[in-house]
């Protein structure tokens, strides 16, 4: 069902409730060398929005990767992650690659990084082999935490993606097409279940060159 589509099925994807309402890709990266302090650190990251008139509050803990000389530096998921999100919803609505397990609420989702590359590419939104690892590890490591009205207790608390399983740099180098794993998040399974989802024209979101324009596309 969440693969059906009316009309042309390469530029539609589904929006998820809730999930996509959540705006977790606001803070720029121009904004985000802003923030940092002199040691590579971002604060954890609070932002205020209402979700059907409720008031709502997320709180963003950074991801800290590792580059090239061994520093750590911190990242808020922003517009690359985006994309890439949107990306792997999009292979997971193809039966090949997505895997839905309905009593558990869990949904996974298989790729490789020339599938993302090429994805983006045909979108006009290339990214190099070493950007979408990265963009994956914020997405992996980046911590939202769900908070409704004045709670103190979050109703939610999870990673972007869970439980990557990646591919070597040796095993990529000997076959890009290996694929990777993600799980998605609880709340795309269960909208899923409780068929929330809505067709919406993915084309178009991949066109977007704004944030506040893709959040309210």
């Amino acid at each position: 069902l969440f693969a059906s589509f009316l009309g042309d099925t390469a530029e539609m994807s589904n929006t998820i409730e809730l999930w996509d309402a959540i705006p977790k890709y606001h803070v720029s990266a121009r904004r985000q060398v802003e923030l940092r302090d002199t040691k590579g650190r971002l604060p954890v990251h609070e932002h205020r929005f209402e979700y059907n008139e409720e008031p709502c509050r997320i709180v963003i803990q950074p991801a800290s990767i590792q580059d090239e000389d061994g520093n750590y530096k911190d990242w808020y998921p922003s517009t690359n992650e985006q994309y890439i999100e949107e990306v792997l919803k999009k292979f997971f609505a193809d039966a090949s690659y997505g895997l839905h397990e309905p009593q558990e609420a869990r949904s996974w989702v298989k790729f490789s990084i020339s599938m993302i590359r090429r994805e983006l590419a045909a979108r006009k939104r290339q990214r190099s082999p070493q950007e979408i690892i990265k963009s994956l590890e914020i997405l992996a490591n980046t911590v939202i935490r769900g908070y409704v009205g004045n709670s103190k207790k979050p109703i939610h608390t999870e990673p972007i993606l869970g439980q990557l399983t990646g591919v070597s740099r040796a095993e990529y180098l000997e076959d890009p097409s290996s694929l990777w794993v993600a799980r998605l998040p609880f709340l795309v399974s269960k909208s899923i279940n409780q068929v929330t989802y809505r067709q919406f024209d993915y084309g178009t979101f991949m066109a977007l060159n704004q944030p506040l324009a893709r959040w309210l596309h």
